[in-house]
């Protein structure tokens, strides 16, 4: 199934400003928060209550720059999953243009639990 959300390149996601780099451009930082966050909402509303999910793996192969105030649209793909993972294809375009490429795996997490544990 796939998942689509679009993103404006503000300046919370250039590259100069998540010191990854000089640019006022789209940082792989900034675009990975994005994949991110599409497939957090793609398996968020299935979760049991008091469940979330945390990032545990990405991949990613960022192609090409965006400018500030690019329109970055994030299609994210379950491709499989079990009880604890979900893991995700996805393709990022900056208009029609394909600019990044990569995987990305969630896994569920006890919401109360995962916090005592990092205490």
């Amino acid at each position: 199934m796939d998942y689509e959300m679009t993103f404006e390149v503000t300046k919370r996601y250039t590259a100069k400003e998540l010191g990854s780099g000089t640019l006022n451009v789209l940082g792989t930082p900034g675009l990975i928060a994005m994949v991110e966050n599409v497939c957090m909402n793609a398996i968020e509303k299935d979760l049991e209550i008091g469940y979330t999910s945390v990032g545990s793996s990405i991949d990613i192969n960022h192609m090409r720059p965006s400018i500030t105030g690019a329109l970055i649209k994030i299609i994210a793909t379950l491709k499989e999953s079990d009880e604890k993972s979900f893991h995700f294809t996805y393709k990022a375009y900056d208009q029609d243009a394909l600019i990044a490429t990569g995987k990305h795996t969630r896994v569920k997490v006890n919401t109360m639990t995962f916090m005592e544990r990092i205490k």
